[in-house]
């Protein structure tokens, strides 16, 4: 990976965790609200000890690299399987002409 992204990215998620454990000790969050944040800084954690270990942008699954692009946004995902669901996403529905109804005026 380009190491100027990579530092980049490292630094980032830095920033996000030093604020996340902030806001964790310092506000009263809903349960809800503290679960959600808690989960997200123990993604940002395990990411930070890829990127320090090496092990940043491989797949847990199979070991195959992560596509960069999606990494550059979505830097925790783990698996080649997660970034698959979360394409699906990217896709634009394309419905036949049958199916699209168009209101008679």
């Amino acid at each position: 990976m380009e190491n100027t992204l990579l530092n980049s990215l490292y630094q980032e998620l830095l920033a996000m965790k030093e604020d996340l454990e902030e806001r964790l000790l310092n506000q009263q969050l809903s349960p809800y609200v503290k679960q959600m944040a808690e989960e997200e800084l123990h993604d940002i954690v395990a990411t930070i000890k890829k990127i320090e270990d090496g092990e940043f942008g491989v797949c847990e699954e199979t070991g195959t690299s992560i596509p960069l692009e999606l990494l550059s946004f979505q830097p925790n995902v783990r698996s080649i399987s997660e970034v698959n669901s979360i394409l699906k996403y990217f896709k634009k529905p394309v419905f036949p002409p049958y199916q699209v109804k168009f209101p008679h005026f």
